[in-house]
């Protein structure tokens, strides 16, 4: 049987409730129909996290009349995860790389603060086929748009954890990316392709050691790695087959 995350030594599957320390949970407090100024304090809508990275300037900014509660603000190293929306995007998550104090979580996002590995490489765990087949397998609901997850399912899930320099690898290589402009695409497919603009070179050279991305081809302009081939991290002897990089340059 094939397998989006091959299984060996290297490898450990455990719960996703073994790698986390605490989920929690937003408040959507009544909002005007626009993005929060500077200064203004916005609660996220799920389209923030809807293709994989986090789109802050998605939210709506609460009313000045309001003198409520507000959800947790964004803190960087930890992971958001939409408890509820279609079955298409229902679980998707996304990496938080630094604190947006002005920003909040609504009621429909967790927040999950990470244990045991790293909440970078777990978040791109969690945007694999096998990991969002498993999210949306658990997700419930009478309603035929919107779905929805609850704590006790996603603890379940199963995970396939790769060693600390993987992790750590996978995470420098994604970071480099997102600095350079990669984007994530093709995510309703339940796919993770990274995009990337022609000013992203830098982003390759750490790819390409990782052997994720072959050097270009002299004859093409877009190159390829699907997850059928197993290219191994240069520094360990581990596979990264769950993940695809593209070129469009």
């Amino acid at each position: 049987m094939s397998r989006d995350v091959p299984q060996n030594d290297g490898l450990r599957r455990v719960p996703l409730g073994s790698l986390i320390r605490d989920v929690r949970g937003g408040v959507s407090p009544p909002c005007e129909d626009r993005s929060a100024s500077q200064g203004e304090h916005g609660v996220l809508t799920l389209s923030s996290v809807s293709d994989g990275v986090l789109r802050p300037d998605e939210n709506k900014v609460v009313m000045t009349a309001y003198n409520g509660p507000l959800g947790p603000s964004l803190r960087a190293g930890t992971v958001l995860m939409s408890r509820s929306n279609t079955a298409e995007l229902v679980g998707m998550t996304a990496f938080i790389d630094q604190d947006h104090p002005n920003r909040h979580l609504p009621d429909l996002i967790w927040e999950l603060t990470v244990a045991d590995c790293d909440p970078e490489w777990l978040a791109c765990f969690l945007q694999t086929r096998q990991a969002r087949r498993e999210l949306q397998s658990r997700a419930a609901g009478t309603s035929g748009s919107m779905k929805k997850l609850s704590r006790q399912r996603i603890r379940t899930l199963p995970v396939d954890v790769p060693s600390r320099p993987v992790q750590r690898e996978t995470a420098a290589v994604l970071a480099k990316l997102r600095r350079a402009g990669g984007r994530f695409s093709g995510m309703t497919r339940h796919s993770m392709t990274w995009s990337v603009s022609a000013d992203a070179q830098a982003a390759f050279s750490i790819a390409r050691a990782h052997r994720a991305v072959p050097s270009r081809p002299s004859n093409s302009s877009k190159y390829e790695r699907e997850t059928s081939s197993s290219p191994r991290c240069r520094s360990c002897t581990e596979p990264l087959d769950w993940f695809r990089l593209t070129s469009t340059v």
